[in-house]
């Protein structure tokens, strides 16, 4: 009889041991899932640093001849940007290259030629990507094509940048090392440029002349109000000037 109670009581005691551990790991689960809501939350609620409405995307393909030849390049995106930019439902255009908001594509170099170790995420623009994208500078100002007749190329950096590796230190002026020495004119605030969930990292901006081969991309800023079928009339302006119909226009604010 005892023997029997005994036995009532130790299976008892495992099926409660059981019961703990069950719940012990729903907890560590929930607390997780908790966790992860709660940074992906964060996260979303950071601004992205760059406007997303009324902008449209154009991916372009060029014709082999065009691509290899600087001339032709720049006469083409000085036509697309002089006939876009008469219409009166385009407020601006600028050229970048294959690394674009939401795009997923990215270019980043690293070094400790300063002494310590820089990484950035680098991000190739025309001189009207800061009117295009709507950035806010925060200090010095944003690059021109007159910059490149300085010393050294101009570079422009976000304040993550700044913060995570310069602290305090004043920036703007100074010559850094990032894919070869540049001098930081401007630095602008936020700039989440892969996804509203992906954390801010550390970018550089970098100067682009319209002859140069990395631009392959058309960002077109648009009146508030445009009609959706204005798409129609921008695929068929690029068609005509690039000769080309293998090119993707998105719009932003969908991506």
């Amino acid at each position: 009889m005892i023997k029997h109670i005994l036995t009532l009581m130790w299976n008892k005691k495992r099926q409660n041991v059981l019961l703990l551990l069950e719940i012990f790991f729903a907890f560590l689960i929930l607390f997780g899932v908790f966790s992860f809501a709660i940074i992906q939350l964060r996260v979303y609620s950071e601004p992205l640093g760059f406007e997303s409405e009324h902008m449209l995307l154009a991916h372009l393909s060029l014709d082999e001849a065009v691509s290899a030849d600087s001339v032709a390049r720049l006469e083409m995106r000085q036509q697309l940007r002089r006939e876009l930019e008469a219409y009166p439902e385009v407020i601006k255009t600028s050229f970048l290259s294959g690394i674009t908001p939401f795009s997923g594509s990215m270019w980043t170099t690293a070094n400790d030629d300063d002494g310590f170790f820089l990484r950035s995420a680098m991000y190739p623009t025309d001189e009207q990507y800061l009117e295009v994208a709507g950035l806010n500078v925060v200090e010095g100002r944003w690059y021109s094509e007159a910059d490149l007749a300085g010393k050294y190329p101009p570079i422009v950096v976000t304040r993550k940048l700044v913060d995570d590796y310069f602290g305090d230190k004043p920036l703007v002026d100074s010559v850094i090392s990032l894919n070869g020495e540049r001098k930081v004119v401007g630095i602008v605030d936020n700039f989440k440029y892969r996804d509203e969930f992906e954390p801010e990292i550390e970018l550089s901006f970098i100067l682009r002349t319209l002859d140069h081969e990395d631009l392959n991309s058309l960002q077109i800023r648009l009146q508030p109000g445009t009609p959706a079928d204005f798409e129609e009339t921008i695929n068929e302006t690029i068609a005509r000037i690039t000769k080309r119909r293998a090119f993707v226009i998105e719009n932003l604010e969908a991506s």
